[in-house]
């Protein structure tokens, strides 16, 4: 599905809600959004993808189905 094959599940589900939440916004933009989800987690000794895949945490996964349709238009290099 994503160009991002190597990564953990965790580890994954942190860097589609980055590009989801972030995908228009400068790098500043989203570290800003990696920072949110590494500091939930921490602050819940919790997994990124616990964090992000709560119930309305992170509005890019409310539709999940729109979610899969937005990251199948992702291009490898973003995901790089």
């Amino acid at each position: 599905m994503t160009g991002i094959g190597w990564a953990e599940e965790g580890d994954r589900i942190a860097i589609e809600t980055i590009i989801l939440e972030a995908q228009s916004e400068n790098l500043d933009g989203q570290t800003a959004v990696g920072e949110v989800i590494r500091n939930r987690a921490n602050k819940a000794r919790s997994t990124f993808q616990a964090v992000c895949m709560r119930p309305k945490q992170f509005s890019c996964w409310n539709s999940r189905v729109e979610a899969k349709y937005r990251l199948s238009q992702v291009s490898s290099e973003t995901f790089q």
